[in-house]
């Protein structure tokens, strides 16, 4: 899992999920758990390795008040400067970016179009921030200048070949909604862009050919070769075609008798004990370390490099390389950094080491294309709004902002009302020739007299055209109404408009059935009518049969006539089909043929009704969207109700939603020349939200009559408050505790008061005070009236 959570809210806190085993088994895994390996005085870890949080949960009580709350927040500060890395400059300012590049992009679109995305790649041409310079390469003899970049590559831009347009079968990153990519009603109305394995890579390219002797398999411990990885130095050591064995260690020219701090450890160059060996003290552990070789002293890897002696000690020094491991060979393939070893976010991807033109860089691992994903629990569902993927030590990240519009109107279908109609505006006026039917009534939500319009094609009168109104009927009319079409069992569908003052309804339209013995569909009739919403107009077509003899176009139901309302959005030229049209299936009543009383063809059940194209999502039972963005509300609910709800955005040609790419996700502040870098710490979530506590190391505030997990470990019924917690009125405590393979560290006091001063403590971790208390330990008490480290009592 990446220590990070990549996926990350961009304006609001996204909070991980529920995820993995029901709480029954997390019981079972606790009580199986393995003997503590570490104690508070390893202390900040497990929690951080290789500067970098690892795998960890920050967890407040269902019913915990905000104080606990804000006890986590100490911790995670103590524990995000436990991850600062300083990196010498030359007595200028060191930038990581802070640019960014937006791009607006239709449903359908991927973010390598040509024309409306960013292309096959992003680089510094297009955001500040990315590389764009020349790295020395000096490797005995040989020796020269080579002009380098590093970017972000979608789709094919990910080949392993060192072209951009390598493998045409890698699909970039493509903005969807469920009825644009897979008609899965889960998806709901949400737009979401789609991530698959290798559809997004970083890549540090070598724009000049490596000469022979300076490419990566030249390089030697005595001539590495160092770039600017992700934003990290990286000395290459050695390398073959799809390997790479870098020192990746932090690095240190230290003299003798001089210490840094490295995984809370205190590390000390002690002297040099000959021309190429070195004493070296971890925390009080010392060892002797041959130059050009590593050694793993109190649980650190330390490499020892450049080693210089001298009589006596002052000019003893040498270069050190500290972390977890100081030497780490990585192949073509294999998890990045920090990766969970299963199921990676980022896998390297190494290619042509041994060449001129070598391809080093880091390719996405995960295939995001359900909404529920289970593979990495960082990552439960593709990039929603609000999202954003980031690249390893978040050097850039793509982010989806924001949809560019968020204006909706309102409209509605209901069958079965009773309406007076009118069949010209002079009957209406008069209130004479009136006729009483139940219809189907379309209204838009809006202002009065707008959110549709009559027609434009022959054949509706002139003067019925392009008129604006509020409400739309569909009615049927047959030979037993005294108005037909004139032809025996040729039902008639007609159309009215509300007069403009909405107390009438005025005839524009009639639409007629095929005549007996004429074989095809009927009436097919565009631009019947108009949805208009500011800049959306969406036309409609209507098409209507005499079912008597098309009973095929009915559902195989014959009698009285069929009809359908066909919405054209005018998506084909956008997203490569003429396909995207949303339909509506409608017919008269069996007894009564003119009454429009039900949605789809068949009376009295819950019927197909609603298409969009060739699916049917009548029977959805959630919201769902098309790739215009009209929402169209629960259709199963809808088809129970024989009524429908939809919402049209004020401009279905720009649904569009804005893309972000951005380097500088990290935090950098600067210091006498010299930059320092931290790791971002988790979100806090509470207990309800992580059913699996063992998926962490998890940092658990308040105890077990606010949180039920610390309950679980402390083996109390929760909630268990007073003295049935075990706690001691006006103490806190902080206990290491077995978590299945990970570990938890409860955080929890009497009072809210109580746990706050625990978090000042840990938030201390390194004070004098603090590391002699836990020393050894895996469990502490905290005593104090004060937030004050000096007056508080740890024990």
């Amino acid at each position: 899992m990446q220590e990070t959570f990549a996926i990350r809210a961009k304006r609001t806190v996204q909070k991980v999920a529920a995820i993995g085993a029901g709480l029954g088994m997390v019981g079972a895994t606790l009580m199986s758990a393995v003997a503590l390996d570490t104690t508070l005085g390893d202390y900040p870890m497990p929690f951080i390795k290789a500067k970098k949080f690892s795998n960890v949960a920050a967890i407040v009580g269902e019913a915990s008040a905000p104080d606990d709350n804000t006890a986590l927040l100490d911790v995670l500060s103590g524990l995000e400067q436990a991850t600062s890395v300083s990196k010498p400059g030359s007595g200028g300012t060191t930038s990581y970016g802070g640019a960014s590049k937006t791009e607006d992009l239709q449903v359908g679109k991927a973010l390598n179009d040509s024309s409306d995305g960013f292309g096959t790649s992003v680089d510094d041409d297009d955001v500040d921030g990315f590389q764009d310079t020349t790295v020395r390469i000096d490797i005995d003899d040989v020796s020269d200048d080579y002009a380098v970049r590093d970017e972000i590559r979608f789709g094919n831009g990910c080949s392993g070949a060192t072209t951009l347009t390598g493998n045409s079968g890698i699909e970039s990153p493509i903005v969807q909604t469920g009825l644009s990519y897979d008609r899965d009603e889960d998806w709901q109305d949400r737009v979401f862009i789609t991530l698959l394995k290798q559809s997004v890579c970083y890549r540090y390219t070598f724009d000049t050919t490596l000469a022979a002797g300076n490419k990566l398999s030249s390089a030697k411990s005595t001539d590495p070769i160092t770039i600017n990885f992700l934003g990290q130095e990286l000395e290459i050591q050695n390398a073959t075609n799809t390997t790479l064995v870098v020192n990746s260690g932090e690095r240190f020219d230290l003299k003798a008798g001089e210490s840094v701090q490295v995984e809370g450890k205190t590390i000390t160059l002690v002297s040099a004990t000959s021309s190429n060996k070195v004493r070296v003290d971890v925390d009080g552990v010392s060892e002797i370390i041959k130059e050009d070789d590593e050694q793993i002293i109190n649980g650190l890897e330390i490499r020892a490099e450049d080693v210089s002696d001298d009589d006596g000690i002052d000019y003893d020094a040498a270069t050190l390389f500290i972390g977890i491991e100081a030497r780490e060979t990585f192949k073509d393939g294999e998890e990045y950094i920090g990766e969970d070893e299963d199921n990676p976010v980022w896998v390297w991807q190494l290619v042509n080491l041994d060449g001129g033109t070598p391809v080093i860089g880091v390719k996405f691992d995960l295939a995001l294309d359900s909404p529920e994903e289970g593979d990495n629990p960082a990552y439960e569902h593709p990039l929603y709004e609000g999202e954003s993927l980031c690249l390893p030590r978040d050097y850039a990240c793509i982010t989806f902002d924001s949809m560019a519009l968020d204006d909706f109107q309102k409209y509605t279908i209901e069958t079965g009302i009773s309406e007076t109609l009118y069949f010209n505006q002079s009957a209406a006026d008069s209130n004479t020739g009136s006729i009483t039917k139940r219809v189907m009534e379309l209204s838009a939500g809006g202002d009065a007299d707008s959110g549709f319009q009559t027609g434009d094609f022959s054949g509706i009168g002139s003067g019925d055209r392009n008129l604006d109104t509020d409400t739309i009927l569909l009615a049927v009319f047959n030979g037993s109404d005294g108005y037909t079409a004139g032809v025996t069992q040729n039902s008639t569908l007609a159309f009215f408009r509300e007069e403009q003052d909405g107390s009438d309804a005025i005839w524009f339209l009639n639409l007629s059935g095929a005549p007996g013995g004429h074989s095809g569909r009927g009436n097919v009739t565009d631009r019947v009518f108009f949805l208009d919403y500011k800049d959306s107009l969406i036309p409609i077509t209507a098409n209507w049969t005499d079912s008597m003899e098309n009973a095929s176009n009915c559902g195989g139901v014959a009698g009285g006539g069929c009809g359908q309302l066909m919405f054209m959005l005018n998506e084909s030229a956008a997203h490569g089909s003429s396909d995207f049209v949303m339909s509506v299936w409608f017919r008269p009543k069996t007894s009564d043929a003119s009454s429009l009383d039900f949605l789809g063809t068949v009376e009295g059940t819950e019927d197909t009704y609603l298409f969009y194209g060739t699916n049917d999502i009548s029977a959805f039972s959630e919201d769902t969207r098309t790739p215009s963005g009209i929402k169209i509300v629960d259709p199963d609910a809808s088809r129970s109700s024989d009524s429908l709800e939809f919402w049209i955005p004020a401009d279905i040609a720009d649904y569009k939603a804005n893309i972000v790419v951005s380097t500088g996700g990290k935090t950098v502040s600067t210091d006498g020349g010299d930059s320092v870098v931290t790791d971002k710490a988790p979100q806090i979530q509470t207990a309800d939200e992580v059913t699996d506590l063992t998926t962490f190391n998890a940092i658990l505030g308040g105890g077990p009559c606010v949180n039920s997990h610390v309950a679980r470990l402390k083996e109390v019924t929760y909630p268990a408050c007073g003295s049935a917690s075990g706690f001691t009125a006006n103490e806190a405590i902080i206990e290491l505790m077995d978590n299945g393979n990970n570990v938890a560290l409860v955080v929890a006091g009497w009072e809210a008061d109580d746990t706050k001063r625990a978090g000042v403590v840990l938030k201390n971790y390194d004070d004098t005070k603090v590391k002699d208390a836990f020393k050894g330990k895996t469990m502490v008490t905290v005593k104090g009236t004060t937030m004050d480290l000096s007056s508080i009592d740890v024990a």
